[in-house]
């Protein structure tokens, strides 16, 4: 399975056009406002209704770019508030023993009384991509900043072609990724509603509680969901 990539940055980047004092009226600059409507409300964490934005995008104004990169992320919008369920991988790359660590510490957190302790970002990537290859790095020095907070972070690739599962280890350690790596064979993706790569979600207590672009992910939007 191929993965295609639709970047936030780039919709963002032509939502950007549409503002500009001089931006011509029309089809273009109408879903571009309601594209503007929409990332306001995932901010806010409403993605009911950044759902119903999107799908006002793509029924209203199908040709648009804006309705291109809104079709990608209703997707997403759509898997918020669903059961994660059993993790099914192919085959660990790194951290297996580190997620095992922490499965532990979920148990023990939850006898404890503290259900749902800390939360787990997880990013769909491919070693091919060079908007993953951007992010992944960012992402890690975020999960080194506020891990000791609990936050948890995992990566999922399904090391497709021209990527393998070498050149993907490669990559970890070249870059000095040390969170936890598996290969999984697109039922994740799916469970996550990931169309294109890269692709990422919050998790708290097994439910996905965010989605969206890596690209929009910081430390701020993270401790909403801490400890």
């Amino acid at each position: 399975m191929m993965r295609g990539f639709v970047g936030l940055a780039v919709g963002l980047s032509l939502m950007s056009a549409r503002t500009s004092a001089n931006a011509a009226e029309g089809d273009d600059d109408l879903s571009g406002a309601l594209f503007d409507e929409m990332i306001k409300l995932q901010e806010d964490l409403k993605f009911s209704e950044a759902l119903e934005k999107a799908n006002e995008i793509v029924d209203k104004y199908p040709d648009s770019p804006a309705a291109k990169i809104a079709d990608n992320l209703r997707i997403g919008f759509q898997a918020v508030g669903r059961e994660v369920g059993p993790v099914r991988l192919k085959k660990w790359v790194q951290g297996e023993d580190q997620w095992l660590a922490w499965a532990e510490e979920v148990k023990a957190k939850a006898a404890e009384g503290q259900r749902g302790y800390g939360a787990t970002l997880v990013v769909f990537w491919e070693e091919w991509c060079p908007h993953c290859r951007k992010e992944l790095p960012i992402l890690a020095d975020l999960y080194a900043r506020v891990k000791d907070q609990g936050l948890r972070t995992m990566g999922f690739t399904m090391a497709s072609k021209p990527s393998t599962e070498e050149t993907v280890r490669a990559f970890l350690s070249d870059n000095s990724i040390e969170f936890p790596v598996a290969i999984e064979d697109g039922k994740m993706s799916k469970r996550f509603g990931v169309k294109g790569v890269p692709a990422a979600a919050i998790v708290k207590a097994g439910v996905i509680v965010w989605r969206g672009h890596p690209k929009t992910i910081n430390e701020a939007l993270v401790q909403k969901f801490l400890p």
